[in-house]
């Protein structure tokens, strides 16, 4: 028997299909960067600066030539927000804590074509059938933990990680994956090697291990001394 692992329509998660309204997946989630902070009137400037360095890293992406359709994640609220292009169509598993459905062009019922998609991929419950709410049809934790997505705040390409899996199968041994309390992001799988990572902790982590640039003094100083 499959558990239902995903979200449920009570929960604080969404899931929708937005329509071609929007060009590209990152046309999407600028826009959606943009009204996820509509309600936060108590940020102070330096949080509003920080939301918007997401913004700024997808101009830098597409500058630098990543593929504007590039299947991208963000933090939200209680639930972190996934966007993926489908036949022409983006599937998206958010929060329903930010006004995306009443500020969002474009959202539709879920066509024929990426429902198939979906059910091909296993993202959609085995008991469904169409007097289901789509919100309550896909299972956005697979869909989440088997697809890669692209973060702008820390330009990695990671997929969720299934602790839920895991546990199914006895293996519960992800604990080392963050190195401090203080950290609220979720473990992620590293789309290069596979490994369970906290973004801050491995971005720190490969920071330290760059070669240390000598102050060009300091080498000068040396070379004069050698020299005498």
């Amino acid at each position: 028997m499959k558990i239902r692992k995903g979200f449920v329509s009570n929960s604080s998660s969404a899931n929708f299909i937005v329509d071609s309204t929007f060009k590209t997946v990152f046309d999407l989630a600028k826009e959606m960067l943009r009204i996820r902070d509509l309600d936060r009137t108590d940020m102070t400037d330096a949080e509003k600066r920080k939301h918007l360095t997401e913004t700024a890293s997808i101009n830098r992406a597409i500058r630098d030539g990543r593929d504007p359709d590039t299947p991208v994640y963000f933090t939200t609220c209680n639930y972190d927000t996934y966007i993926k292009k489908v036949e022409g169509y983006y599937v998206v598993t958010t929060c329903n804590n930010h006004p995306f459905v009443n500020n969002l062009r474009g959202i539709v019922l879920c066509p024929s074509e990426v429902k198939d998609w979906l059910r091909n991929s296993g993202y959609i419950y085995s008991d469904y059938d169409d007097t289901y709410p789509f919100d309550e049809a896909i299972e956005s934790w697979d869909f989440q933990a088997n697809e890669v997505f692209w973060s702008p705040k820390y330009d990695l390409e990671v997929s969720r990680y299934d602790y839920m899996e895991d546990r199914r199968k006895g293996n519960e041994d992800a604990k080392g994956f963050c190195t401090s309390k203080e950290h609220f992001s979720d473990m992620m799988v590293l789309n290069s090697t596979g490994e369970i990572i906290c973004p801050i902790c491995y971005l720190a982590e490969q920071e330290s291990k760059q070669p240390k640039i000598e102050d060009r003094f300091e080498i000068l100083d040396i070379r004069d001394k050698d020299e005498d």
